[in-house]
């Protein structure tokens, strides 16, 4: 399908119509987009269509994005011009939603924790820009969002980008179809469908090895140390909490990663105040922020941390038949013939082609089983 074309200056509503027409010289035209990342359009067009002379930076281009939601649309961000073709790049409407802005003093409002639907009607008034996006979550549980407490932040970072973002605390898949926004507990569903790797896979990367992946997170920090009664320095003192279960099932027996938090104690109040008998007045305070901070590093490197990963490519024809009814986030079974073994694989990246309506790329992620595990015969994630 060719894409449409809008004016820079197009309202909401007025998507629902065919703006300033399709691109019908367009040569190239696809769409790229990342689970909990990226989403952009590339286009091609020659410079005697009709529309040439109109397109420009700051437009918009309406397009079919994969093969299950509707048109999606794209703000033009980039241009490059020949005298034979233009160039053009788009970012999706997730990004201007990502532009707005929460101001500072909504500062503590969201402390006694509510589900991601709460939170979002709970920040509403507190953008700066009048909302045109719609947003919907399935997740039920109740967490205190903490990005954006000391100092404004961009309603992007909130959502996904930083620490102790919406997606950094309840986890979950993004979907963005236009303008709604969508915080789902999982995006995709298991397909049932099973390709081959050596067949009709083109290639793999492995992206992690069986060393780094553990069982449990044992956190501690060196702080500055003072006498209680003189405030006199005294050294270093080791701060350290229990270990952190990391409720990994991927290995058989424990692993703890031993990690320094010593950067997260910098202020004065983290010095260690140390009595006579050698007693830390102020420990569960400082064990207090070592948990804290310890508990943000897992949720934000859980999978690093528990998951061994092999990335594979799917750009055969065949195979991508296969999958040209899978969506984003959807799980298949990759089958590896020479060994006999099958893994769970999600997809985490597709490539779409617009004008011919079907994917050209799809990238599949987070298959339990190492480069080394396949060619050992060892079955570690696999049937």
């Amino acid at each position: 399908m060719l894409p449409l074309l809008y004016k820079s200056n197009t309202a909401k509503n007025d998507f629902n119509n065919n703006g300033l027409g399709f691109v019908k010289n367009c040569t190239k035209c696809k769409v790229t987009e990342v689970r909990n990342g990226l989403y952009e359009l590339e286009l091609e067009m020659l410079t005697n269509d009709r529309l040439a002379d109109s397109i420009a930076v700051g437009m918009f281009l309406k397009a079919k994005a994969n093969p299950h939601d509707d048109l999606q649309i794209f703000e033009i961000y980039q241009m490059s011009v020949t005298n034979t073709k233009i160039t053009a790049k788009g970012q999706h409407l997730k990004y201007i939603a990502g532009g707005n802005v929460l101001g500072e003093d909504f500062g503590t409002l969201l402390d006694d924790g509510y589900t991601p639907q709460e939170t979002w009607e709970k920040i509403q008034h507190y953008l700066e820009f009048n909302n045109l996006f719609e947003f919907y979550s399935d997740i039920t549980t109740k967490a205190s969002v903490t990005a954006g407490r000391d100092c404004p932040i961009r309603l992007g970072d909130f959502l996904s980008g930083v620490d102790g973002s919406m997606l950094d605390t309840f986890h979950g898949e993004f979907h963005y179809d236009n303008f709604k926004i969508e915080l789902l507990k999982n995006r995709g569903t298991d397909t049932g469908i099973a390709i081959r790797y050596g067949s009709n896979i083109s290639s793999y990367q492995q992206d992690s090895d069986y060393s780094t992946v553990y069982s449990h997170l044992l956190p501690y920090a060196i702080v500055k140390a003072e006498e209680y009664d003189t405030g006199k320095s005294i050294g270093d003192k080791m701060v350290y909490t229990s270990l952190i279960d990391l409720q990994n099932s991927n290995l058989t027996y424990k692993r703890a990663l031993a990690y320094d938090f010593s950067d997260e104690f910098t202020e004065d109040d983290d010095i260690a105040v140390i009595y006579q008998n050698g007693v830390v007045s102020n420990w569960s305070d400082l064990t207090a922020k070592l948990n804290a901070v310890a508990n943000q590093y897992v949720n934000k490197n859980y999978t690093a941390l528990t998951e061994i990963s092999v990335n594979i490519t799917v750009d055969v024809a065949e195979t991508l038949r296969n999958l040209e009814n899978c969506k984003l986030c959807d799980t298949v079974q990759v089958y590896f013939e020479p060994l006999g073994f099958s893994a769970n694989a999600k997809i985490v990246k597709t490539e779409y082609d617009v004008l011919l309506e079907k994917y050209t790329k799809i990238e599949l992620g987070a298959i339990k089983k190492t480069i080394a595990d396949l060619f050992s015969g060892k079955n570690i994630g696999g049937a």
